[in-house]
Formats: structure tokens, sequence, C-alpha cells
């Protein structure tokens, strides 16, 4: 599999993924399906510009897009950087690629001179906060309570460690 940035080209790709995950994953995303599902060709097109936040995505070798994650600058911490929005199709998960997409992010973020990846797990998703576990993350005892459904977000945090 190849992971590498989203660009502007694969915006649909992008869509199409990003709704699959909302669809198959609904509570464990601050958005939905029926949001997202709205949103024009320009929205998409949008996030994959350069300025933006970068969309990591893993490419099976048939160049189907099979999992996705955002990186975003932590707006209060100089030190942190944010790993978003990770999906990986059911048929994908259990290998390393939760891993190389964190991973992608930490290297950006080492790029900027962040020294902390930083997530949010949400309340009741064990299978997720043991994979991020796996991969060096904490809980800090910190959370925050999702607008549209008042779940439960823990944050978890690890040093920088991208290779």
């Amino acid at each position: 599999m190849i992971v590498r940035r989203l660009v502007v080209s694969d915006a649909p790709t992008l869509r199409d993924i990003r709704l699959r995950a909302l669809q198959e994953a609904p509570d464990a995303y601050g958005s939905s399906y029926e949001r997202e599902v709205a949103f024009t060709d320009d929205v998409w097109r949008d996030r994959l510009l350069p300025g933006g936040n970068p969309h990591f995505g893993a490419f099976g070798d048939d160049g189907t897009l099979v999992a996705l994650t955002v990186g975003e600058l932590d707006g209060d911490d100089p030190d942190g950087v944010f790993v978003l929005a990770v999906w990986i199709e059911p048929s994908a998960r259990g290998g390393d690629l939760l891993a190389r997409l964190v991973d992608q992010v930490a290297a950006w973020g080492e790029a900027h001179r962040r020294t902390v990846v930083r997530l949010h797990v949400t309340e009741g998703n064990e299978r997720a906060e043991r994979s991020y576990r796996r991969l060096g993350f904490v809980r800090t005892g910190d959370f925050d309570v999702r607008p549209r459904d008042q779940a439960r977000e823990y944050e978890m945090v690890r040093a920088n460690a991208a290779p």
C-alpha cells in the first residue's frame, strides 16, 4: 500500500471515503453523514488545497483509497499537532496502516517543529483506544464533549516520534 498526502485531484475520492467513514462509524466523528453529503465539490477540493490541513491516505494496489487521516496544528499549544478523522476500511484493518497514517501526520508536525502528537478517541471506542495505546498514546485525563451528541472524546498524547 502507498501512503501519501492527498492532492486537489483526489477530491472525489476523499468525498467517497469520508462519506463511507461517516456511514460505517457514525459515532466516531464530530460531523455526520447528513451534514457532509450536502457539501459541494468545491468544499471537498478546498479541503485539499496546499495551505490547508493535510489529508493523508493509503491506496491499495488497485488505486482505491482505503484509509484516511488529517493533520492539524494545535492552535492552543505551539508544540502540538493533531491526528484527526482517522478511518480505515474494515477489510484493511489489523495491520500497520494506522501506524503509517499517524506517522505521516507526526512527520508533517515535526516539519513544523511540533513535539507532541494529540488525538481524541470517542468514549466506548475501545478498539481505537487500544490501537492508539499500541502506538504509544496515553490518555491525558482531558476530554471534550461533542456538541452534536454530547459524546465524550478523550484526549490522548505521545511524544512526536516521527520516522
